[in-house]
């Protein structure tokens, strides 16, 4: 049985403290009394039992209104093998604890029975120990123990009954066939002061029926001995079949775990190449960003080229008609002294002139461009290029 030292209420150091009532009855006596709790502890602590119950039963005479004291009187004279004055001590502890204190003395209670091999008493308690405090797993622990042995001991009462019945019911079989047989031998006697030929007949008949009934008793215990045998055969056929049984379950839960492994590994192969594709995705739509971004760069250079090649070609013009009027000017003011003017150009050489230079400026232009463009700004005119 699991034991604990639960009833030691007072411990060392610490003081019941005694409930507003019983302080009335003086400081005197409240304070024998806690002596004699402390006295009684220190006893039991250092395994002094007799001088624990001597000090405790000072102490209840002092306050035997308290429940304190009778618990821990009962767990001395418990420790000091005197069982039936513990379970009484456990019994007045009882009746005047509160609900723990009640449930303390109850578990107590149901040891100092149990050690008493009183067993029904002992399970009664630890049932009160349980409606006090249903959490005391020690008391639920000693319960069921205590009814294992109740059970147990009813068992070996009813196996001992059961034994006395047969030996009964045999020796009652034996009176039976001991005056059976003295009435055959009677019979025989009579029989014998017959006729011997009767009697002759009248044994060999018997020793026919003795035959025949030996005959039936040989042949119930081949048929007992052929069930036994076939029961001892389908016991053995429900074994294999019940072997089998929990080899299939065994099976169908190992290939239900491997089904399972099979889905999560086929899920995570395609979550893998749905990421993986997704990832695809991104890298494709990356590309296609930057080819996006790249040809716009590059209309826009084209773009900005061409809007280049645009005032450059405006600029030339505007050269040309620079030059033009910068050389009608002249010739205006050489008819104004006199002078002979300069003999006309052909219109056609100097168009085809014209194109050539202009065309020699652009492309040294383009080159001056490739070799160092800026990608933002003005173009800019060389100093001395703004006139023919």
């Amino acid at each position: 049985m699991k034991k604990r030292l639960f009833s030691l209420l007072v411990a060392a150091g610490l003081i019941w403290a005694p409930a507003p009532a019983a302080a009335q009855a003086g400081a005197v006596a409240e304070s024998r009394y806690v002596l004699n709790m402390r006295k009684g502890n220190d006893a039991f602590t250092h395994g002094n039992f007799p001088s624990a119950e001597q000090a405790y039963r000072a102490a209840i005479a002092e306050r035997p209104d308290l429940a304190a004291g009778y618990q821990n009187l009962g767990d001395a004279l418990f420790r000091a093998g005197k069982f039936s004055e513990s379970a009484a001590e456990f019994q007045k502890a009882m009746e005047r604890g509160d609900v723990p204190q009640k449930s303390a003395a109850a578990y107590n209670l149901g040891n100092a029975l149990y050690k008493q091999n009183q067993l029904a008493e002992a399970a009664e308690a630890y049932k009160k120990a349980l409606r006090w405090n249903e959490r005391d797993e020690d008391a639920r622990y000693n319960l069921q123990r205590v009814l294992d042995k109740l059970k147990e001991q009813q068992k070996q009462k009813d196996d001992k009954q059961q034994k006395k019945d047969e030996s009964k019911e045999d020796s009652k079989d034996n009176k039976q066939q001991s005056k059976d047989q003295q009435q055959k031998q009677n019979q025989d006697k009579q029989q014998q002061s017959n006729d011997n030929k009767q009697q002759a007949n009248k044994d060999q008949k018997q020793q026919s029926k003795d035959q025949q009934k030996k005959q039936n008793q040989d042949k119930q215990q081949q048929a007992k001995g052929q069930q036994d045998k076939q029961q001892q055969a389908k016991d053995q056929q429900q074994k294999q079949q019940q072997a089998k049984g929990q080899q299939q379950k065994q099976q169908q839960a190992k290939a239900e775990r491997q089904k399972q492994q099979q889905a999560k590994a086929e899920q995570q192969k395609q979550q893998q190449a749905k990421a993986e594709q997704q990832k695809q995705q991104q890298a494709k739509a990356e590309q296609q960003k930057q080819q996006q971004a790249k040809a716009e760069q590059q209309k826009q250079q084209q773009a900005k080229a061409e809007q280049q090649k645009q005032q450059q070609a405006k600029a030339e013009q505007q050269k040309q008609q620079q030059a033009k009027a910068e050389q009608q000017k002249q010739v205006a003011a050489q008819q104004a002294l006199g002078q002979k003017a300069p003999q006309p150009v052909n219109p056609q050489e100097a168009a085809k002139r014209d194109a050539q230079t202009l065309l020699r400026y652009i492309q040294e232009k383009e080159r001056a461009n490739v070799s160092s463009r800026r990608p933002k700004g003005p173009v800019m005119v060389a100093p001395g290029q703004e006139t023919w």
